[in-house]
C-alpha cells in the first residue's frame, strides 16, 4: 500500500526529522516503529516485544507505540538519548515518539531532510489495490509514482500520475518486466524506470517520450558501463536496489554476494547525457555491513540534495535514515525509523512514501514536520 496524507480512503504518514507516529483512523498504516514479528497495535496500546526477542516494550528500532517504552536502539529518556547506532536515539513523547539530537550537527546534515523529523499519521495512497505491492519510487513533485507486484511469477511494473501532490492518482498503467524481485528506480521527470534484470547481473531501463505515452523497453545507455564487459561486478556478485537522486546525477545500488560485506555503492555522473560510471563503495559503519550474502541494508530512497539516504534492513524489519557525505562516500550519522519499508522522500522531504513490508498489501505515505 502507498500512503498519502491527503487521502481519506487510504492511510498515510508524514516525515520530518523529529519522529512521532500515531495513526488515528481505522484504515491506517503500520506505525513507524512497528515490528513485523511483534503484536503491538498500530497507534494505540502498549508495544509488545520486538522481533529480535528483546523484552522491552516497543519495536527494536527505538520507535514506540502510544504507551510503549523505548526500544533497544534508543535511550528511554524523554527527548531521546544517543542510540546504539551512534545516531539518533528515540525517547517517548505524547502521541508517539521523538528523535533527539546526538552531538554536533555536521555541515553535511544541513540539507533538505533535517534531523528534527516528525512523522504524522500514515494513510494509504489512493491507488493501492488488493495485491501485495512493493513501492518503487515517487518523483520529487509527487506527480508520478511507480511500484511493482508479482503475478503468476512475473513482475508487473505499475505507474500512475496526477496533476498535483494533493490530487488523486489516475488509473495505473501496467507493464510486465523481466525483473528481479527488487524495488525499481525512477528518474525525477517520471520518464524513465530502472530495474535489476531477473538474473541480477545487469540493469534495464524502460522509457517514454512524454507523460501521455506508455513505457517500453529501451537501450540502457545510462547503465552501459555498469552492464559492460569491464564493469567491476564480481563473478559471484549480483546487482540490487537501484535509487536515482532528485537531480538525476547520483545513482545508488547494491552489489552483494561473493562474501562482500560492504554492499552499498554510489555512482555520480556530471551530466544526464552520460552513463553512470562504476560506483564507489560506501564506507558504511560496521553496523551496516552484511552478515552474509543476502543480509544487506537495501537503499530505498535519497533526499533531493543527496545528503540523506534511506535504507531497509529485512532482518530487523526496520528502515534507517543516514546522513551521507558524498565527498568521502561515508555516513555521518544514522537514525532508525522503524517499520517504514522502502521509504523515499518527496522533493522537499515533507512527505515520506513507503510500503508495509508485506504486513498488508498497501502503499503509504507519511508527513514530516
Amino acid at each position: 500500500m502507498i500512503v498519502s496524507r491527503t487521502s481519506q480512503k487510504f492511510g498515510a504518514c508524514f516525515l520530518s526529522l523529529s519522529l512521532w507516529a500515531a495513526c488515528s483512523s481505522d484504515d491506517r498504516a503500520p506505525a513507524a516503529g512497528a515490528s513485523r514479528g511483534g503484536t503491538a497495535g498500530v497507534g494505540g496500546g502498549s508495544g509488545a516485544a520486538a522481533r529480535s526477542g528483546g523484552s522491552a516494550q516497543g519495536a527494536r528500532s527505538g520507535a514506540t507505540h502510544s504507551g510503549g517504552n523505548a526500544g533497544e536502539d534508543g535511550g528511554g529518556e524523554p527527548g531521546g538519548a544517543a542510540g546504539a547506532d551512534g545516531g539518533m536515539g528515540a525517547g517517548t513523547a505524547s502521541g508517539g515518539h521523538s528523535i533527539g539530537e546526538a552531538g554536533a550537527v555536521n555541515d553535511v546534515s544541513v540539507g533538505v531532510c533535517r534531523f528534527e523529523l516528525q512523522l504524522g499519521p500514515g494513510q494509504r495512497v489512493d491507488i493501492s489495490s488488493a495485491a501485495a505491492e512493493l513501492f518503487g519510487a515517487i518523483t520529487p513533485d509527487e506527480r508520478v509514482i511507480a511500484w511493482t507486484t508479482v503475478e503468476d511469477e512475473s513482475v508487473q511494473l505499475h505507474t500512475a500520475e496526477r496533476s498535483g501532490a494533493d490530487r488523486a492518482f489516475g488509473a495505473p498503467r501496467t507493464l510486465t518486466i523481466d525483473s528481479a524481485p527488487d524495488r525499481v528506480a525512477m528518474s525525477p521527470d517520471g520518464l524513465r524506470v530502472v530495474y535489476v534484470d531477473a538474473d541480477g547481473k545487469a540493469f534495464s531501463v524502460v522509457t517514454r517520450e512524454s507523460h501521455d505515452d506508455d513505457f517500453a523497453l529501451s537501450e540502457p545507455v545510462e547503465a552501459s558501463i555498469l552492464n559492460g564487459p569491464d564493469r567491476a561486478l564480481g563473478p559471484d556478485e549480483l546487482y540490487g536496489d537501484p535509487v536515482i537522486s532528485g537531480n538525476d546525477l547520483l545513482f545508488l545500488y547494491s552489489r552483494f554476494g561473493g562474501g562482500r560485506t560492504r554492499t552499498l555503492f554510489f555512482s555520480q555522473r556530471q551530466s544526464r547525457d552520460l552513463p553512470w560510471p562504476d560506483g564507489v563503495e560506501v564506507a558504511v559503519p560496521e553496523r551496516f555491513e552484511a552478515f552474509d550474502d543476502y543480509d544487506r541494508f537495501q537503499p530505498t530512497g535519497m533526499s533531493g540534495d543527496g545528503k540523506t539516504l534511506f535504507l531497509w534492513h529485512e532482518a530487523e524489519m526496520s528502515e534507517f535514515a543516514a546522513v551521507f557525505d558524498t565527498s568521502n562516500a561515508s555516513f555521518v550519522r544514522t537514525a532508525n525509523l522503524g517499520g517504514l519499508s522502502g521509504a523515499m522522500p518527496n522533493g522537499d522531504c515533507s512527505r515520506l512514501y513507503y510500503d508495509s513490508a508485506g504486513i498488508s498489501p498497501d502503499l503509504f505515505f507519511t508527513a514530516t514536520r
